[in-house]
């Protein structure tokens, strides 16, 4: 096509067009015709010439059509082609449509054809078979049930303590702990174990307030275990300092530490999550054990003893679960009880079947133990002011706790009052025999504030960026190119013999390079200039001055990306004030929007792309050749230093609450969407909002307005719907206007967006002002109608994407980088505001209900999980009164991110001090050397074998077998996201350049490895060597050397090759060093000079033409 279609180049050949079509003469169909023309259905009698041009000349409504189709009830769509295109784009613009192709790219047959129409039957469209296959001739039959596919899954085995000898200590024998460690100094034991609800399932069934956590009663076992280390067998007083709570499966390292002198022993109790080097350890209990358990008592005779009142206790249970402590069954231990006279109650107590075989590797088990307690909540006897029966107290001390006999599984017990809230405790078996027991229990009120409850923060889910100083990088020379407009007149550095100068293209440096006019740089820098001053100053323009900041950043990374003659270059965006990163207090929007763009191409093209952000373009600009030769891909100069963004830990504020009042107004955006509603139904019940004001596009007619007024007024709030679009400031100014003087808006809460991903290479400015519109305009509107208010909360709802970036995100992440710079700027004037870059909501029907399983899947392998509604909505209360306007709530796995090892990106490393390993698939040579030593067969195989490791990991599945080498890989479930994540493996494991559409232009891993033998071009010398390690002899040196001579006269054929590797060999030598005595300048030594060196050095002789 040698035209733009649908712009005004087309309005050039209009008149030839509709001489040609002239003689098209259109009539009326039977099947009904929807145009992405006109928006809307057609009488096809009306498809003639000048509709025909409107069609190439005009917008095309895709996203209209298909929006409006859906609302009719249309759900099915089949594109009829040689290989579907628009699939992914219905599926996109309606989640709920089933959207389906014909034939594919190289399979057109009829199989084809038929596998497509058992594709749509599948998904329930009707297939008229019998135009298909004619007369079957017979009965249908009944398909099998479900299609085995004799797939192994075998059980994943929980983690239990090993052999402690192999690791040089001594089994405890204890089903908590796992071994014990003597220190060589004799100072005391050290017991250490592993738990988890998945390990010990009877934990899980102890639930306070919502949370599960470890009871008391298995901290008093422990104890009295670490205890007899040392000969000591009772516990003199044990308080508990913190709950252990246990977040679904996840395991917990125990270190029971005792230390013992003069008589007793000190135990204190110890935990954090398994593999979390990096945290500190939480201290749960301590206690003082000494030795000289009172002698047991006689054994009791009658039971129950005689005047003994039975009572109820069928409804206990449920009792407890009302009023917040629910056990599961291993709990549920209490068979009967009795009260004895004003001050006893008695009960008979016996441990599940389920647990009582494990019993006797128990001193007590801690769920008999517990269940002993639960007579509490029976009878008078323990009714106080703040009564312990209500279910809203737990142990909180225990002293004079003496083990009489273990492993029991069915006993009596003595509850009798110790004191305020306080209880003595007699444990007997079933022959009256004393087993244990406990002088005074003191019990305390727990609130579901020191629990967490619902609302418990997640570890490690609360961060913000802070820019610590980065060393230089080591001098080495790159030569740079500008590419733009040189707004900051740098032409005269870069006008220099080292460097290749100011071009006005991509595109236009390549033909210089090509035509030899500038030599070939290795880094092309471009700079992002906005208005100077004021950042805001500009009012209406800023929204403006935001699309042009990321039209022209983005015409230039896709011409750079599309120039096949600029591969092996970098690309360095240099913006000004964009980022917070010192004194200066007030970003520049645009240029901060910028960031957001850029993060996420660099995700898409690692190691490519490097951002840098000056204060000053002219005292910036000598740190500017240091800060793109480093490996960080973002960084800061400051007052001559380089800075570099860390995420970091922050602390989250004490819930204070938001200060709301009874008058007060609060105003909420994207009202309709799932967060929207979440925070409305949060304030107006958690914060006693009264009056809320509550913007969507359709207002009151949103799907589910009607649920949650009725909710909010239920809990006590008065709502009003606006259908305001919050990207029109006239709108906005008409809500604010109307909010009554005697309910003054007293809070904004931001959360209206839209997404529309895409690659940068498609990425279009259309879509991105789609993404900004909501937004960063909103926002905009929000924070200058706004302005002169005094506002509680200034809440914007920003994503994880503008701070990790993420593949097709571009835009988003452009148009949240737009809030976090916004809030920055509010605080710089003493305006209230925080901006949340939000992690992916779990339940949210929000913008990560868009994500599926897979993609949840590829989330979790890289560090990020899912935040449940409950723990955002903490972590919102959370944040409200820190000292830092932009916030990053996002739930990350640092296990998971050790795992990366050396491809864990510069920005998380703070938090991961030390990665576990370098990372096996990172080093393409050891791969090339493999491969170059096999045959073509096995060289094909062992290839192949890599590309669908790699699919496989991708698409989450367990095995490469699981991925089809000849099936495409759009069949097997990549999209053009998944298709970045598997080019950029590629790309690392074999240093092959990829485009990001490789599974459309290889659409097989065949295919594709087929491609890469050619590209790899295994059979020549490019090959490269082996690494020489530390152990590296003088021999091994020279002999890569003398490789690295032999190589030298094919590779350096031109001046300009000459040069760069003149430069590369001038580092070598200085950062060898020079021989005593030896009086060579390496700086003033010619290009000539250094290549006779290192023949002369090595004494190889090799002539260089």
């Amino acid at each position: 096509m040698d035209y733009a279609s649908h712009s005004d180049q087309v309005g050039l050949v209009r008149d030839e067009l509709l001489s040609v079509l002239s003689s098209v003469v259109p009539r009326s169909s039977s099947v009904p015709f929807f145009s992405t023309v006109t928006g809307g259905w057609l009488d096809t009698a009306e498809l003639g010439a000048e509709y025909w041009y409107r069609n190439l000349r005009e917008t095309v409504r895709f996203s209209d059509a298909i929006e409006t189709l859906t609302a009719q009830g249309h759900r099915s769509f089949v594109e009829c082609s040689p290989h579907p295109v628009l699939t992914m784009a219905i599926q996109e613009t309606s989640e709920d449509a089933v959207a389906l192709g014909t034939l594919r790219r190289d399979d057109g047959d009829l199989d084809r054809f038929l596998r497509s129409l058992g594709e749509a039957h599948t998904r329930g469209v009707e297939v008229d078979w019998s135009a298909v296959i004619g007369d079957p001739g017979g009965p249908a039959i009944s398909l099998p049930t479900y299609a085995f596919q004799h797939e192994r899954y075998w059980p994943q085995p929980t983690t239990r303590p090993g052999d402690p000898a192999g690791l040089g200590q001594i089994a405890a024998g204890h089903p908590l702990l796992g071994a014990t460690v003597h220190p060589a100094d004799g100072g005391g034991r050290i017991l250490t174990g592993s738990l988890s609800a998945a390990t010990h399932p009877w934990l899980a069934d102890h639930s306070v307030l919502d949370t599960v956590i470890v009871p008391g009663s298995a901290f008093v076992e422990l104890a009295l275990r670490a205890g007899r280390e040392l000969g000591h067998d009772r516990i003199d007083e044990l308080t508990l300092e913190a709950p252990l709570v246990l977040e679904g499966d996840t395991a917990y390292d125990l270190q029971v530490s005792v230390t013992g002198e003069s008589g007793t022993s000190e135990v204190s109790i110890h935990s954090r999550p398994s593999g979390a080097v990096e945290e500190n350890w939480t201290r749960h209990a301590s206690a003082t054990l000494t030795h000289g358990t009172e002698p047991a008592a006689s054994p009791e005779g009658q039971w129950p003893p005689q005047g003994a009142v039975p009572l109820a206790a069928e409804d206990l249970y449920q009792r407890l679960a009302d009023s917040g402590i629910d056990y599961g069954p291993a709990f549920q231990g209490l068979r009967a009880a009795w009260q004895l006279g004003d001050a006893e109650i008695l009960a008979d107590v016996q441990l599940p079947e389920s647990e009582a075989a494990d019993a006797g590797r128990y001193g007590l088990h801690p769920a008999l133990l517990d269940a002993a307690l639960h007579g509490m909540g029976l009878g008078s006897v323990f009714t106080t002011p703040e009564d312990t029966s209500s279910g809203g107290s737990v142990a909180f001390s225990w002293s004079g706790v003496s083990l009489h006999a273990s492993g029991a599984t069915s006993v009596r017990v003595r509850l009798a009052p110790a004191g305020d809230n306080a209880v003595s405790v007699r444990i007997a078996d079933a022959a009256g025999a004393a087993v244990a027991s406990v002088e005074s229990l003191v019990m305390r009120p727990v609130s579901a504030d020191q629990l967490g409850g619902g609302g418990r923060l997640p570890r490690n889910s609360l961060f913000r960026l802070t820019w610590p100083e980065q060393p230089l990088p080591a001098d080495a020379f790159h030569r740079i190119a500008l590419v733009g407009p040189d707004t900051w007149n740098w032409a005269p550095w870069l006008s220099t013999g080292e460097h290749s100068g100011v071009f006005p293209t991509p595109g236009a440096l390549a033909d210089a390079v090509a035509a030899g006019t500038a030599q070939r740089p290795d880094i092309i820098v471009t700079t992002v200039t906005t208005v100077p001053g004021d950042p805001a100053s500009s009012g209406d323009d800023v929204p403006a001055e935001v699309r042009d900041a990321l039209a022209d950043v983005l015409g230039t990374v896709r011409a750079w990306l599309s120039d096949d003659r600029l591969a092996d270059t970098r690309l360095a965006v240099v913006t000004r004030r964009a980022i917070p990163a010192g004194p200066e207090a007030e970003p520049e929007l645009p240029a901060a929007s910028v960031w957001g763009l850029l993060r996420s191409a660099q995700s898409e093209h690692p190691d490519r792309i490097v951002v840098v952000d000056i204060e000053d373009e002219k005292s910036d600009i000598g740190l500017l050749p240091a800060a793109v030769a480093g490996a960080e891909p973002q960084l800061a100069i400051r007052a001559g230093r380089l800075l570099a963004p860390r995420l970091t830990r922050a602390e989250p504020a004490e819930a204070t609450g938001f200060g709301f009042t009874e008058h007060d107004t609060v105003l909420i955006t994207g009202a309709s969407g799932g967060l929207g509603r979440l925070v409305a139904r949060h304030l107006a019940t958690a914060h006693g909002v009264r009056h809320l004001v509550l913007l969507s596009r359709r207002g009151d007619q949103a799907e589910g307005a009607g649920e949650l007024a009725a909710d909010l007024v239920e809990a006590g709030a008065e709502v009003t719907f606006a259908a305001c679009d919050v990207a029109d400031p006239a709108a906005v100014a008409a809500v604010l206007d109307a909010i009554p003087a005697d309910r003054p808006l007293a809070g904004v809460v931001h959360t209206a967006g839209v997404v529309d991903d895409g690659l940068v290479e498609s990425l279009g400015t259309g879509q991105v002002d789609r993404v900004l519109r909501p937004k960063a305009d909103g926002a905009w509107n929000l924070h200058r109608l706004t302005g002169e208010l005094d506002l509680k909360a200034f809440i914007l709802f920003s994503s994880g994407a503008t701070t990790f970036g993420g593949p097709g995100q571009g835009a988003y992440a452009a148009a949240n980088a737009f809030l976090d710079a916004l809030a920055v700027l509010r605080r710089a004037r003493g305006l209230s505001a925080t901006s949340l870059a939000w992690g992916v909501w779990s339940e949210s029907n929000g913008m990560g209900s868009r994500l599926d399983e897979t993609a949840l899947a590829r989330m979790a392998r890289n560090g990020a999980l899912p935040l449940s509604v409950a723990e955002g909505l903490a972590l919102l209360d959370a944040t409200h009164g820190l000292d830092h306007a932009a916030l990053v709530p996002v739930r990350l796995d640092l296990a998971a991110l050790r795992e990366l090892g050396d491809t864990l990106p510069p920005m998380v490393r703070e938090l991961v001090p030390t990665p576990a390993r370098k990372t096996a698939a990172g080093d393409s040579a050891t791969l090339l050397r493999t491969l170059a030593a096999l045959g073509e067969a096995d060289r094909r195989r062992e290839l192949l074998d890599t590309v669908r490791a790699n699919a496989a990991a991708v698409l989450g599945h367990a095995s490469a077998s699981a991925v089809d080498p000849e099936r495409s890989f759009l069949e097997q479930g990549f999209d053009s996201l998944t298709a970045v994540e598997l080019r950029n493996r590629v790309t690392r494991i074999t240093g092959a350049r990829l485009r990001a559409t490789l599974i459309f232009d290889f659409p097989t891993p065949s295919r594709l490895t087929e491609h890469l033998l050619e590209q790899l071009d295994l059979d020549s010398a490019s090959v490269p060597a082996p690494s020489m390690s530390g152990t590296d002899t003088e021999d091994t040196v020279l002999d890569q050397l003398d490789r690295l001579s032999r190589a030298l006269p094919s590779a350096v054929s031109d001046d300009d090759s000459r040069r760069r590797v003149a430069a590369r060999l001038r580092d070598l030598l200085r950062s060898c060093g020079e021989p005593s005595g030896s009086g060579g300048d390496l700086d003033t030594a010619s290009d000539d000079e250094l290549f006779a060196l290192v023949d002369n050095e090595f004494e190889r002789g090799v002539e260089i033409a």
